[in-house]
């Protein structure tokens, strides 16, 4: 389980095996996570310094404002569990906007 009570993915495999990630998602999200008792391939696909790119598409309701993506362009500061990470610079493709009546 989780800080918040909710199972992890590593969770609902049953082996005596550690399970290890590469990845996560969060409670509204979809997508894919490796999960893998194979630590170097773990330490290869999320230590920064391995410098291996990684790629989301996501969908937003509103309008996100110029000021906004410009932060995301420059790299934001996340906090997890009391440990800091930084995202690094980004290049943002905005690639269909979808109106309609609010």
């Amino acid at each position: 389980m989780n800080n918040f009570g909710r199972p992890k993915a590593v969770d609902l495999i049953k082996t005596k095996t550690r399970i290890v990630t590469a990845g996560r998602l969060d409670m509204y999200t979809t997508g894919a996570i490796i999960l893998t008792n194979d630590g170097t391939l773990i330490q290869e696909l999320t230590h920064p310094k391995h410098d291996i790119e990684k790629e989301y598409y996501v969908t937003v309701r509103g309008k996100v404002s110029d000021e906004k993506l410009d932060n995301l362009k420059k790299g934001v500061t996340i906090f997890v569990d009391d440990k800091k990470y930084n995202t690094g610079k980004s290049i943002i493709k905005i690639l269909r906007i979808f109106s309609g009546k609010e």
